[in-house]
C-alpha cells in the first residue's frame, strides 16, 4: 500500500482540511491491516472527497464498493471523484439502485442525461 501523502500542494487535486487529513490517515492505516473501515464525519464537512482521497491511496489500481442510498448520492459522488482525480481514475463505474428511474439515466459529457433501459 502507498504511504499517504495528503500534501497536493502544486498539484491540480485540493488540499486537505485537517480533519479530512486526520480522517484519511486513519483509514489508511486500518485498511492495511483490515479488510474495511468506516469514516463518520458531519454533513459538509467533505465525506466525499475524504473517500475519494482513501479510495486512491488504498485501492488505486483495485475495485472500489460504494454503497449509497439514492442514485443522486452516487452521482453526486462519481462527479466529485472525476473533479478531483479526472475521468480516467473512475475505470468502469457499474451502479445498482432499487429505483427504477435510474434505469433512464447515463453519463454525457460528464453529466447525468437520458438512456436507454437495459
Amino acid at each position: 500500500m502507498p504511504t499517504p501523502v495528503i500534501d497536493h500542494t502544486g498539484s491540480a487535486v485540493p488540499q486537505l482540511w485537517p480533519h479530512q487529513q486526520e480522517l484519511v490517515s486513519a483509514a489508511a492505516r486500518t485498511l492495511s491491516t483490515e479488510p474495511r473501515t468506516t469514516g463518520v464525519m458531519a454533513c459538509g464537512l467533505g465525506e466525499t472527497r475524504a473517500a475519494c482521497e482513501v479510495a486512491h491511496l488504498v485501492a488505486a489500481d483495485d475495485r472500489v464498493l460504494i454503497v449509497a442510498p439514492t442514485i443522486d448520492l452516487v452521482g453526486q459522488i462519481l462527479r466529485d471523484w472525476k473533479d478531483y482525480r479526472g475521468a480516467a481514475h473512475l475505470g468502469r463505474v457499474v451502479a445498482v439502485c432499487s429505483d427504477d428511474s435510474a434505469l433512464s439515466w447515463t453519463t454525457t459529457a460528464g453529466r447525468w442525461s437520458p438512456s436507454r433501459r437495459w
